[in-house]
């Protein structure tokens, strides 16, 4: 009948399938979509490699790190080790966390099984009227360090990847516009292309983004330059945050 083959599917199923932009950069497990389920993770009864890799590996405060364990936000995995930064929804459960290995030697990222869709890690600043999305939550943190005393109304979310619907879930969850949304991604090419579609869509938005002598936010922190300058994107509103 001259249908694409997306075409064909969708009358065969019935179902509508999404054409919208599908980043590069994934994690190890999609997240599932909202359930009103709350996640039971296997935390430890301390924090101590929590700490270890954070602070000392990833150049990150001990007093911010230490305040988000106290208050539940982070956690230690029981059986790897690994961080788990926890989000939640508007009835305070928790609905999905970020898994980042703590080992030196092999890198690992993950998403627990069952984890919402649309959510992040998340930090928030005064009423958090502005919103910086970040592509993990120590890129964000990394940024929240460096520009503490300038983050009085904005609410720091990590995307665990480069994912549009996060963005724009986020947006209407907190009924905030495209105007006061800022997109932190990574300065590689990855990270460059879904700023710049995703602004494409939205002009509104600004990019805010480290300087071309950095790829993400953590490395900057930790004053570790790109290997090779292998991008670089073109009329970028803002540099260094």
């Amino acid at each position: 009948m001259g249908m694409s083959f997306v075409d064909a599917v969708e009358a065969l199923t019935g179902e509508h399938i999404d054409r919208t932009y599908t980043p590069s950069r994934t994690y190890e497990q999609k997240p599932k979509t909202v359930t009103a389920r709350e996640l039971s993770l296997a935390e430890a009864d301390n924090a101590r490699r929590v700490f270890a890799y954070l602070c000392k590996t990833r150049g990150l405060d001990y007093d911010t790190v230490s305040a988000l364990v106290r208050n539940g936000s982070i956690a230690q995995q029981e059986k790897t080790g690994n961080v788990l930064f926890k989000y939640y929804d508007d009835q305070g459960k928790v609905i999905g966390d970020e898994k980042v290995g703590t080992s030196t030697d092999h890198k690992f990222k993950g998403i627990a099984t069952g984890s919402a869709g649309g959510y992040g890690f998340e930090v928030c600043r005064g009423n958090g009227s502005n919103l910086l999305f970040f592509e993990s939550s120590i890129d964000m943190l990394s940024y929240l360090q460096m520009h503490q005393s300038e983050l009085d109304d904005h609410r720091l979310v990590s995307m665990m990847g480069v994912k549009p619907q996060t963005v724009i879930d986020t947006m209407e969850r907190y009924g905030i516009s495209p105007d006061r949304g800022y997109l932190c991604s990574d300065n590689d090419r990855a990270g460059n292309e879904f700023a710049e579609r995703l602004i494409s869509e939205y002009p509104d938005m600004k990019r805010i983004v480290t300087p071309d002598t950095y790829k993400d936010w953590n490395d900057m922190l930790r004053g570790i330059p790109k290997k090779r300058d292998r991008y670089r994107t073109k009329d970028r509103s803002k540099k260094g945050g």
